[in-house]
């Protein structure tokens, strides 16, 4: 037999893309990574475990109102909504993002009380990401007038 040569490793962190950001220290900036994927794996899991829970009618009519709501609220307050499509995509985003709470909160409901610390903990795990998302935009540049 031969010997193979070990892998690749991990894949790296992407490169900051600020300079805000790139004052960050590696463990920062994989703090929030690892808080990303955490956050995604976690809310698509219990949203789909709450799926299978919420009634037809929460899932087909409460959902897309929250999500409609949610995506007018952000449509709103983007400087550049009509004129970028950039602004209309985040838009987009926090359509599915608000429609996704429905059932998220069906799935955190099966855990009873234990519900209450996955809660914290995803409220947690999203004020890292915040926190990062904010941290990569920066300081260093103002919104044009």
């Amino acid at each position: 037999m031969t010997a193979t040569a070990p892998g690749p490793g991990p894949a790296p962190l992407p490169p900051p893309r600020s300079p805000a950001a790139a004052r960050l220290g590696t463990a920062w900036r994989l703090l929030v990574h690892l808080s990303r994927t955490l956050l995604l794996a976690f809310v698509t899991g219990f949203a789909l475990l709450g799926a299978v829970v919420t009634p037809l009618f929460a899932m087909l009519v409460v959902a897309p109102l929250v999500g409609a709501f949610v995506a007018g609220v952000v449509a709103a307050v983007h400087p550049t909504f009509r004129a970028d499509p950039a602004g209309r995509a985040t838009a987009l985003r926090a359509f599915a993002g608000g429609a996704v709470l429905v059932p998220l909160a069906g799935g955190v409901g099966l855990f009873g009380e234990a519900g209450v610390v996955l809660v914290a903990l995803l409220l947690l795990l999203a004020s890292v990401v915040a926190t990062g998302w904010l941290a990569e935009v920066g300081t260093d540049r103002r919104p044009a007038d």
